[in-house]
């Protein structure tokens, strides 16, 4: 059988395949440089959330890591975050600690930053109001 004009021959596609799943497994070790195939669940997390977090992705393989660290060392209490904004990173984090029970407080205004004072200096770029979002927001993030 002829391959049809502009596809890919069986080698190529391998080759193409290979270098894919070599890139993702490099992000996936930057998770967990010891376990990176156990990291993939975190990979895919942190790629599904990352439009409802201010977090940049370095922050979030942090996150997943601390919240995998606190679960395989069977560390009691619950995990907050203060300051929300969508909930990714609560998202983020309850998918670190699925299965474990453990509960996730989060606490937030939802009406943004509050009008900058002197003392915050006005040339900044934040005004009153920035980076609000509802609840209804965070409640709306992925796999919950």
């Amino acid at each position: 059988m002829t391959p049809v004009s502009g596809s890919s021959s069986p080698d190529m596609l391998r080759d193409r395949l290979g270098r894919t799943a070599r890139y993702w497994l490099g992000f996936a070790r930057l998770l967990d440089p010891a376990h990176p195939l156990a990291s993939l669940d975190g990979m895919h997390a942190t790629r599904r959330i990352a439009r409802f977090t201010m977090i940049t992705p370095a922050g979030l393989a942090d996150l997943w890591r601390l919240v995998r660290r606190v679960e395989k060392q069977r560390l009691e209490g619950a995990i907050v975050q203060c300051g929300v904004w969508r909930g990714g990173a609560a998202a983020l984090m309850a998918r670190a600690s699925r299965g474990s029970g453990r509960r996730i407080w989060l606490f937030d205004s939802f009406e943004g930053f509050p009008a900058p004072g002197a003392e915050d200096g006005a040339d900044r770029g934040i005004a009153a109001g920035d980076w609000t979002a509802t609840a209804d927001d965070a409640r709306s993030v992925p796999f919950r």
